[in-house]
């Protein structure tokens, strides 16, 4: 995302309103002031594009039509309402302005949904590795500058590839989207749940420190129980051992299989998640 897509992208529909009717009232005024000789018609397209573009297609159909009622006004009190070609004018222009709208509001949504495929998990729906390093790098940078705890939880499930070898590989897909659900639903909107592997995900919890997100996890774990899938965990919470978002995966991705080996050497029942697994913090 570029820097003029990031700052509309943070700005509410309405304020991006407010920004295009200012726009269009000063190209207004200069097509007024300007005569019925020289028209800004053309000009109108960038507040309809902006609204469109940012804020939706009601909102740009709503600029559409408001600027195409500055160009009328500004028409009739050049020509001084002596003929009806500012009407003919202005209605051309908003059918002109509303096949924009239209189009403009067709490459958005192709845009957007290009882009959830490209950053989401097909068969989970969460996050993938690429959407995760992005999100990752925005929280380790902010984490750094602002202060705030910042932890990541590796997630690997147990005896998986058995589950695809007994009972088929749609069974696994069940078992993989049961997670993707359980961590999404017990975490908070801020919490980034993604799929990095076959059966690894990954969990990024800014403003969490170690213990948050054990309680975090716990929750998830208790939430499949009746389901009887089990996951080892490693959770680490950011340090300035940690340089780089390789780093900080790598050294949950340890943890894990150091709870992975635990858990093994048990008695065949796993430890509850969350308690007995080995963590690193800061």
């Amino acid at each position: 995302m570029n820097p003029l897509d990031r700052f509309f992208a943070r700005r509410s529909p309405m304020v991006i309103l407010a920004m295009a009717l200012v726009l269009a009232a000063a190209i207004g005024w200069i097509d007024f002031a300007t005569g019925v000789y020289l028209s800004f018609a053309l000009f109108y397209l960038v507040p309809i594009g902006l609204a469109t573009a940012y804020a939706g297609r009601a909102y740009g159909l709503s600029m559409a039509v408001i600027c195409a009622t500055l160009g009328l006004a500004g028409d009739v009190a050049s020509d001084g309402g002596h003929s009806l070609y500012p009407v003919w004018n202005a209605a051309t222009r908003l059918g002109v302005f509303v096949v924009v709208v239209v189009v403009l509001a067709q490459l958005r949504s192709a845009h957007q949904k290009e882009r959830r495929l490209a950053r989401t998990d097909p068969l989970t729906g969460v996050a993938n590795f690429r959407w995760f390093e992005e999100e990752a790098q925005r929280a380790m940078y902010s984490s750094r500058r602002y202060g705030g705890p910042l932890s990541l939880v590796y997630l690997d499930l147990d005896d998986f590839k058995q589950v695809n070898d007994v009972r088929g590989h749609a069974a696994g897909d069940d078992v993989l989207r049961s997670v993707a659900a359980a961590l999404s639903g017990s975490l908070r909107p801020t919490d980034l749940v993604a799929r990095i592997g076959g059966d690894e995900f990954v969990v990024l919890l800014p403003h969490t420190d170690r213990e948050g997100a054990q309680r975090a996890i716990e929750r998830a774990r208790e939430q499949l129980t009746e389901t009887e899938i089990s996951f080892s965990v490693g959770i680490i919470q950011l340090d300035r051992a940690v340089g780089s978002i390789d780093d900080l995966v790598g050294k949950a991705d340890e943890l894990m299989y150091e709870a992975k080996r635990a858990h093994r050497q048990a008695t065949g029942v796993a430890p509850p998640v969350g308690r007995n697994e080995p963590v690193v913090s800061a």
